[in-house]
């Protein structure tokens, strides 16, 4: 009897009704104790919906949770370097803390709240391109829109 490529790498097949089906395992990935973030989350849902075939490669590999636990702690360490670096420059300072807090309070909320506006445009994870791609309009749409806005004025 002939051999299939797949049986000859060491494959093996099941029998449901009238077909053989391959018995086809997927890697698992090592127990990992991190958790995945916001940024994370966030990169998981891009990818699924944009780099399908990048996510699938993740996925099968068993490198996902390991991925994105990588992109969430990049993300959250630029996160907190930026709002340190803001604080620093508006003069928030632990004085300003020890003196008034509400101001203190309200200072860094406000920086907070810029930074996390502008999270969800600033791609961490590839650096070579300040903005991520699902912010953008297709070129057919901005020119849908453009028609659009010029027949209101």
């Amino acid at each position: 009897m002939i051999q299939t490529i797949f049986e000859e790498m060491g494959g093996t097949y099941s029998r449901h009704g009238d077909y053989l089906l391959p018995n086809l395992l997927l890697l698992q990935e090592e127990e990992s104790t991190e958790a995945i973030g916001t940024w994370g989350r966030q990169h998981l849902a891009y990818i699924r919906h944009h780099k399908q075939v990048h996510y699938t490669n993740l996925l099968t590999s068993g490198k996902l949770h390991s991925y994105l636990a990588d992109i969430d702690k990049r993300a959250t360490d630029f996160y907190f370097r930026a709002v340190t670096a803001l604080a620093e420059q508006e003069g928030v300072t632990e004085q300003l803390k020890a003196e008034n807090q509400m101001l203190w309070v309200q200072k860094m909320n406000n920086i907070d709240s810029r930074k996390s506006s502008s999270r969800s445009r600033t791609r961490v994870w590839r650096s070579n391109q300040p903005t991520s791609a699902p912010f953008y309009l297709p070129c057919q749409n901005r020119a849908k829109m453009a028609r659009s806005c010029a027949k209101k004025d």
